[in-house]
């Protein structure tokens, strides 16, 4: 009878020094293995310049819009065009300021307050309008930039940029705002509507979330996020 206790409690201590032992290997393992976690990529934050000042013109034919749209490229802002508190905001917590190398883009960082673009360059242009020498007929401003624009999407590309030559400038545009927003953690992008919509489908594709069009009225911004999977290593 005293041996079988003496059996039993001897199992009972090695059953015990086994559990101390696996849970101080287990404790070990998560102290010192590396563990895996979600990381928030924040982003790249899309915004529309604010509106230009140009002269107004009532009607005008084709050959006039295109020196319209070369002076519309050169013009500055209208001082009326103010952004709000929520965007000045936006844009001065970014670590990267991006314009394009057209004016309404480099002043409207400016009207934001910033004081140091990190990056101006042409990638980020707007996607150009082609051109006509028509005489007739004579339309607004804006039927012409339609038609044009229209026109564009179709396949007409006189004196531009075709529309897959603009896609393939979008798709490198979007390497660079991926490699800075690595780098960086966050960054704006103050640019124009047809670019800034070309580069947000790229970045839809490559896995970023956000929204379709994120910039399509003046000083409207939209925000893509994308989470990464981080190695977090051991303690040592």
């Amino acid at each position: 009878m005293c041996q079988c206790i003496r059996f039993s409690t001897r199992c009972n201590i090695t059953r015990q020094i086994n559990s101390n032992a696996n849970f101080a290997a287990l404790h070990l393992h998560r102290l010192f293995a590396p563990r895996l976690c979600w990381e928030e990529s924040r982003a790249n934050s899309f915004l529309r310049h604010g509106k230009v000042n140009y002269p107004p013109v009532s009607i005008l034919s084709a050959s006039s819009f295109s020196e319209w749209a070369a002076a519309y490229d050169s013009s500055e802002l209208d001082v009326s065009s103010k952004p709000s508190d929520n965007v000045i905001y936006v844009a001065n917590t970014a670590n990267v300021v991006v314009c394009s190398e057209l004016p309404r883009s480099i002043e409207s960082a400016r009207v934001l307050g910033i004081e140091n673009i990190t990056l101006c360059h042409s990638l980020f242009n707007e996607a150009g309008l082609p051109i006509a020498k028509w005489s007739y007929p004579r339309l607004s401003v804006r039927i012409w930039a339609i038609v044009f624009r229209l026109s564009w999407f179709f396949g007409y590309s006189n004196n531009s940029e075709t529309l897959a030559e603009a896609k393939e400038r979008a798709s490198y545009a979007t390497n660079k705002l991926i490699e800075l927003a690595v780098e960086h953690h966050s960054v704006i992008c103050i640019g124009h509507r047809i670019i800034n919509r070309f580069i947000a489908n790229e970045l839809r594709e490559r896995g970023w979330i956000g929204p379709k069009r994120p910039s399509k009225r003046y000083w409207e911004f939209g925000v893509f996020k994308r989470k990464t999977l981080r190695v977090i290593p051991g303690d040592s």
